[in-house]
C-alpha cells in the first residue's frame, strides 16, 4: 500500500502547482524542476529501487492511508 500511495503522491504533487494544495511553496526551484524531481522520486518506486529512507518518509510525512 505504501508503494501505490507513494506513486500517486508523488505524481499528483509534481504535477499540480503548489497553490492547489498549499498556501505557501515548499520548495525553492521552479515548477518543472519540482516535476522532474517527482517523477525521478515515482520512477525509484515503481522500479523497487526505493531506499530506507523514502520508506521512511512515506511512513511519516504521507500517513493518512
Amino acid at each position: 500500500m505504501i508503494r501505490i500511495k507513494a506513486i500517486l503522491y508523488a505524481l499528483y504533487f509534481g504535477i499540480m502547482p503548489y497553490w492547489m494544495y498549499e498556501k505557501e511553496r515548499h520548495y525553492r526551484c521552479s515548477w518543472y524542476a519540482h516535476l522532474v524531481i517527482n517523477l525521478q522520486y515515482a520512477y525509484r518506486w515503481i522500479t523497487f529501487r526505493e531506499t530506507h529512507s523514502d520508506r521512511k518518509f512515506e511512513r511519516k510525512t504521507n500517513n493518512n492511508f
